[in-house]
């Protein structure tokens, strides 16, 4: 996925890491795409935090499935791999707000999770 998105716009900064230990500098990031990986985050109130330090105003946090919901609860449960099902939007803002990020868009459908949140405000520290 990285390199197919390095391939159609190579002026993208893409980064494989562990987004909770990544330490870009603060407000220096337009966008940061999480997919198929969340329910994976072990700590996500503090990898939430750090993206929203990275982020600018106005920048976005985007958490993704293209499987949904059902798919990531049915690998869940058929696996022992560390797996938590997908946030609810009220579960998102609770995580989220604190640090400054509101959702603005949030679709869970049988086949397509979605969730985007905008950094609307540097968090009060």
């Amino acid at each position: 996925m990285l390199e197919r998105v390095k391939q159609k716009h190579p002026s993208v900064r893409t980064y494989r890491a562990d987004i909770a230990l990544l330490a870009l500098p603060s407000d220096s990031v337009d966008v940061i795409f999480m997919n198929a990986m969340y329910g994976n985050i072990a700590d996500k109130p503090a990898v939430c935090r750090n993206a929203a330090r990275m982020l600018r105003v106005d920048g976005r946090l985007i958490v993704s499935h293209p499987e949904g919901r059902a798919f990531v609860d049915q690998l869940r449960d058929a696996s022992d791999l560390f797996l938590e099902s997908l946030p609810t939007r009220e579960e998102f803002e609770t995580i989220l707000g604190p640090s400054g990020l509101n959702v603005a868009v949030y679709r869970d459908e049988p086949k397509l999770y979605l969730m985007v949140a905008e950094k609307t405000q540097l968090p009060v520290r």
